[in-house]
C-alpha cells in the first residue's frame, strides 16, 4: 500500500539539515525573549498545560441535529485523548442561511469573545459569516498585560459537512475522514498556539504551522481512526478500506501548490486536487487500489 508519510519525514530532515548548514555555530547567541505580565499570567493559569478541567466551548445553532454534535464530540474525544485538553478552544457550528434567532447561541458566545465590538454593534449571522474561518482567534485586553486573553475559534457554517449524504456512497466515507482530519488539524493549531503562550501564531512561519499540522494529521488519522465512532462503525465502502481512503486524503494534502502559495494556498490546493485526481492512475503505484474513484473539487473541504 502506498504510504506517503515518508515524504513528510524526508522533508523535515532536509529542512533541519539546511538550517544546520546555514547556522554559524561560532556566532554568539543573545537571547531576546523576555517574559511580560501576559507571559506570567498564561503560565500561571496553565495556558500551555493540558488539563481535564481545561475550559472549552462547543456552541451550536438551535437547528444543528444531535447527529452532527455527536460527530464533533466523537472526533474531539479522540483528538484530546492524544494531545491533551487545552483551555480556550471554541468551536462554532451555525447555519449560514438561518436567522439570528436560530444562530443566537453562537452569536451570544461570539459576543462574549468580542465584547468591544458587541458593546457598540448588533452581532448578526452576517457578522459570523464574515468572520468564519478555522483556525481563527480572538483577543481581549492589551497585549503584554495581565488582562490579555487569547482564544482559538473554529467556525463551521455548512452543516452538510458534518452530516454527509450517505446515499452518495462511497463518498460518505471519504467525507467522514475529512471531518475527523479537520478537527485534528485545527485542534493541532490550537495546541501550537497554546505552547506559544501570549505570542500566538502571528510571528510563526507558515511552513512550520501548516507543515507540522499536516504531518500530524496524516500520522494521527492512521493511528486513531478506529477510536472515532463514525469511522469505526462504518463498513468499508465498495472500493477502498478506511486506511486506503486515508492515504488518498493525505495525497490530496501533499502537493507543492500548498507550499508555493502561502497567501492563496486554498485555491491553489483545490486546483492541484483536480489535477491529481484526474491522473491518479499515473501517480498511485499499481496494486495500491483495486479501483480509482473520480472526485470533483466540490467534495473536498480544505481546512
Amino acid at each position: 500500500m502506498f504510504r506517503p508519510k515518508n515524504v513528510y519525514l524526508v522533508l523535515s530532515l532536509i529542512l533541519i539539515l539546511e538550517a544546520a548548514l546555514a547556522t554559524d555555530l561560532s556566532a554568539a547567541v543573545t537571547p531576546t525573549a523576555e517574559a511580560n505580565d501576559a507571559t506570567r499570567k498564561f503560565l500561571a493559569e496553565g495556558f500551555n498545560r493540558p488539563s481535564v478541567d481545561a475550559k472549552q466551548w462547543a456552541v451550536f445553532s438551535t437547528d444543528v441535529p444531535q447527529a452532527a454534535k455527536d460527530r464533533y464530540f466523537s472526533s474531539m474525544e479522540a483528538v484530546t485523548s492524544s494531545y491533551g485538553r487545552y483551555m480556550n478552544w471554541n468551536f462554532f457550528a451555525f447555519n449560514k442561511d438561518g436567522s439570528d434567532t436560530v444562530n443566537a447561541p453562537v452569536i451570544q458566545r461570539w459576543s462574549e469573545l468580542h465584547p468591544d465590538y458587541a458593546a457598540e454593534n448588533t452581532v448578526t449571522t452576517a457578522k459570523l459569516i464574515n468572520e468564519t474561518g478555522c483556525l481563527n482567534g480572538s483577543s481581549t485586553g492589551a497585549a503584554g498585560t495581565s488582562d490579555y486573553e487569547l482564544h482559538s475559534i473554529c467556525y463551521q457554517m455548512t452543516l452538510d459537512f458534518l452530516i454527509p449524504d450517505t446515499t452518495t456512497a462511497p463518498f460518505f466515507e471519504t467525507n467522514d475522514i475529512l471531518v475527523a482530519g479537520l478537527f485534528q488539524h485545527e485542534y493541532f493549531h490550537h495546541y501550537q498556539r497554546a505552547h506559544m503562550l501570549e505570542v500566538g501564531l502571528d510571528e510563526v512561519p507558515r511552513w512550520w504551522i501548516e507543515g507540522a499540522a499536516l504531518a500530524n494529521e496524516a500520522w494521527w488519522l492512521r493511528s486513531n481512526w478506529m477510536n472515532i465512532e463514525f469511522l469505526k462503525d462504518n463498513p468499508s465502502n465498495a472500493w477502498n478500506t478506511v486506511e486506503e481512503e486515508i492515504d488518498l486524503h493525505i495525497l490530496d494534502r501533499s502537493n507543492r501548490s500548498f507550499w508555493r502559495y502561502p497567501n492563496g494556498y486554498k485555491k491553489a490546493l483545490r486546483i492541484s486536487i483536480r489535477s491529481v485526481m484526474k491522473k491518479m492512475v499515473l501517480i498511485v503505484p499499481a496494486g495500491c487500489l483495486t479501483k480509482i474513484p473520480i472526485w470533483t473539487t466540490d467534495q473536498f473541504v480544505i481546512a
